[in-house]
């Protein structure tokens, strides 16, 4: 009886390890399956009628034949990154991050060598540059993944001058969050704006107790001298939204994500806003004596992340100039937000979009969060309209579309909404219009209990992603797509493929 008993209690046993084991399994395969298109254009394309013709993102390409090409190679590989004392275990392109910043002409044609020398698979994204579709360097959906020694060649015209970056497309909140994120700088034809000295700080988060400008969290230096005129473009590749302002000098505004302010006038005593993802790009005139700092005047964490004692320098990311100045860190965190809904002056856009125009397409999208299973652990979920990637369907839209899209975030947890492909026109900020110059970006910043309304018009063919760009929150299901009717393609998100986009 004992010995049958005991057997009892070991078949018992057994089976609870495999329903322990199926469940674990399930949870760990509940964002991706083996092999799925995650709404790119499958679930759009298989309601078209037979007379729309098909075309694959493959062949959404761009010939370089009149261009001047500019070439270049990015090698990815792991590496231990010192930081603030510590050792990360991260990625690098060309052995640094940020990688090398890649420098061209407006009408260049840019042709960027991959070679994966890391231990996962690599894509490279070109944030914000209106690519064709085979070269927007998202896993599963406009390419595979780049394995362990592999290969990959990215090559495209440049048309409109600005700051962008580039960063892997694959477990980007393990990659970009890792190390693999670089600049890429395009100069205008004709000069926009003058300037002696051209300076980029980018701001990064190396989980949550180190933050970095370029590749220091002691504080960046750049040369400059009295009465110079300085081009700041910063770029913010982490996760958080960083409050940074400028002490010292006047500046303006002349651009963000690579969008130009029309008419921009002199700020001073505000602190910029600076979602992840986004670029702003600066310009001031140094002072006749003295030096000017940017600085960093987030809450919490954020204004602790360099080890310096002094509070002072605790604050500080960037001096331009040789000398010493002071700064009042309590006056500072009490200066206003820069409003970018009055800045600038109006002008009519080149595309006709406002809140006049009549769209073709208009979607009203609610940001959500939830506790539940995802991706193999019981953890917080990010939605929209209250469904995680896997189960969205995508927006189709047409060639020549006007769209406009509602997010509403009735939430208390910030999200900063990135479309790719396209630039968008930000139409109002909880049902206020903006009264200032167009203001176009490639992200937005949409707050706790705020609503922002954006437009953009359907001229880029593809099947592009739209996703909050806080990494984590992508990982955990805030992705969806924007899907060109007709468009299709070959590959395929989940484990089978190892293609994992976000």
């Amino acid at each position: 009886m004992k010995k049958w008993l005991k057997r009892i209690g070991i078949g018992f046993a057994c089976l609870i390890m495999i329903i322990g084991v199926t469940v674990f399994v399930m949870m760990q395969m509940s964002k991706f399956p083996s092999s799925m298109n995650m709404g790119m254009g499958m679930s759009g394309n298989m309601n078209m009628s037979n007379n729309v013709k098909t075309t694959s993102v493959t062949s959404l390409t761009q010939s370089c034949t009149n261009a001047p090409i500019k070439k270049f190679t990015l090698v990815a590989e792991n590496k231990t990154i010192h930081r603030a004392g510590q050792k990360i275990q991260g990625y690098t392109f060309n052995g640094a991050s940020p990688g090398p910043t890649l420098v061209i002409n407006q009408g260049d044609c840019l042709e960027v060598h991959l070679i994966n020398h890391a231990s996962v698979g690599v894509t490279i994204h070109w944030h914000g540059v209106n690519v064709p579709n085979a070269d927007d360097g998202v896993a599963g959906v406009t390419q595979n993944v780049v394995p362990p020694k592999g290969k990959f060649t990215y090559r495209f015209v440049v048309n409109k001058p600005g700051t962008y970056w580039y960063h892997s497309h694959q477990e980007s909140y393990k990659e970009t969050d890792g190390g693999l994120f670089g600049v890429l700088i395009v100069n205008p034809k004709v000069p926009e704006v003058h300037y002696d000295r051209d300076y980029v700080a980018t701001l990064h988060d190396w989980g949550k107790t180190v933050f970095t400008v370029n590749d220091t969290s002691d504080g960046a230096h750049f040369a400059a001298k009295p009465g110079e005129f300085v081009r700041l473009r910063i770029v913010n590749s982490g996760d958080n939204e960083h409050d940074m302002t400028l002490v010292g000098a006047l500046f303006k505004v002349i651009a963000i994500d690579a969008n130009n302010i029309n008419k921009p006038t002199d700020i001073s005593n505000k602190t910029l806003p600076i979602a992840p993802s986004q670029r702003y790009d600066i310009v001031f005139q140094m002072p006749k004596t003295g030096v000017v700092k940017l600085i960093n005047v987030d809450s919490g964490a954020a204004s602790q992340f360099t080890p310096d004692s002094s509070a002072e320098n605790k604050m500080l990311n960037a001096t331009f100039g040789s000398c010493s100045i002071k700064i009042n860190t309590a006056q500072v965190r009490k200066w206003k937000f820069f409003d970018y809904s009055t800045y600038g002056i109006p002008v009519t856009t080149a595309d006709g979009l406002s809140n006049q125009t009549q769209f073709n397409v208009v979607d009203n999208i609610i940001l959500g969060n939830s506790l539940g299973f995802y991706n193999g652990a019981f953890t917080m979920k990010f939605t929209m309209n209250g469904k995680t990637m896997e189960n969205l369907p995508p927006l189709m839209v047409k060639l020549g579309d006007k769209v406009k899209i509602h997010f509403d975030n009735p939430t208390n947890i910030p999200h900063a909404m990135h479309l790719h492909g396209h630039d968008f026109i930000v139409l109002d900020q909880n049902g206020h219009p903006m009264s200032g110059s167009p203001i176009y970006m490639n992200t937005v910043m949409v707050n706790p209990h705020e609503s922002v309304d954006i437009a953009f018009v359907a001229n880029n063919p593809g099947l592009w992603m739209l996703h909050c760009h806080m990494l984590g929150h992508a990982y955990n299901g805030m992705d969806m797509a924007v899907d060109y009717q007709g468009v299709t393609t070959p590959y395929r998100v989940g484990s089978a493929s190892g293609n994992f986009p976000d």
